[in-house]
């Protein structure tokens, strides 16, 4: 199903005869059933047309079947959303299309150049643990001057330059209550376990033989990191010790 507005509005309806039928049917239903409609224009840029429509037009396909809508783009003369419904329809379509934009918006935060490496990380631990905590994607740009894009919802936004600003303060040192039968465990054979620890996480970890502590030196976002996986590690401790049972 299309639409046309010259020379005269049309609905083109392509398919088999049996198919068009039942198209129109189910057309003329929903006119009967929703009142009077009407086309309603919403500007919308057209580098989020793509993202809206999606692939194979999924996204569009799911926004008409949730609202109960027609929706369309056009670029020229006006970079639009053409939307076609009862007012009701109109507005449920309008609120999920706005909720895919608001998640899609960009926030530039000046960042020198020379940081970009720090808020990265070695090979890319970093950004890529601030991606998966805060929701948002990161990106760099140099012109027209060094920035951080951060892209997501307002909080996921938050949560993203917070994480950053964080990995730019330094690294810290935090022990962790770990109780000294776990200790040998973590280490590993050859000390194996807290290498994969160490490199997952770009941390420093070493066990206190005087205290049933842990030691975690890196940046917050690192040291939260490592703690999760030496969790895990005591877990997996726990049971396979149960299992011998």
């Amino acid at each position: 199903i299309a639409f046309e507005k010259s020379p005269d509005p049309a609905m083109i309806v392509k398919g088999t005869e049996e198919q068009r039928k039942e198209a129109i049917r189910l057309a003329i239903e929903v006119l009967e059933s929703t009142g009077e409609t009407e086309q309603q224009k919403f500007l919308v840029d057209r580098r989020y047309h793509a993202l809206l429509i999606g692939s194979t037009g999924r996204r569009v396909q799911e926004i008409e079947r949730e609202s109960g809508a027609h929706i369309q783009f056009e670029s020229d003369p006006e970079e639009v959303m053409l939307v076609t419904g009862s007012k009701e329809q109109r507005e449920k379509a309008w609120s999920i299309v706005s909720a895919v934009l608001e998640g899609e918006k960009e926030e530039r935060v000046a960042v020198p150049v020379a940081a970009r490496k720090t808020i990265i990380g070695p090979k890319g631990v970093s950004i890529r643990m601030i991606e998966r905590d805060s929701g948002a994607q990161i990106g760099f740009e140099a012109d027209p001057e060094p920035c951080m894009l951060v892209r997501g919802t307002p909080a996921q936004r938050e949560a993203a330059i917070l994480m950053a600003q964080d990995v730019l303060d330094g690294e810290e040192e935090e022990q962790f209550y770990v109780e000294h039968r776990y200790h040998g465990y973590l280490i590993g054979p050859g000390g194996s376990r807290v290498r994969d620890i160490e490199q997952a996480t770009c941390t420093r970890v070493t066990m206190s033989d005087e205290e049933p502590v842990v030691v975690v030196s890196g940046t917050r976002l690192r040291r939260d990191a490592a703690w999760e996986l030496i969790k895990e590690r005591m877990d997996e401790y726990d049971a396979e010790r149960s299992s011998e049972l």
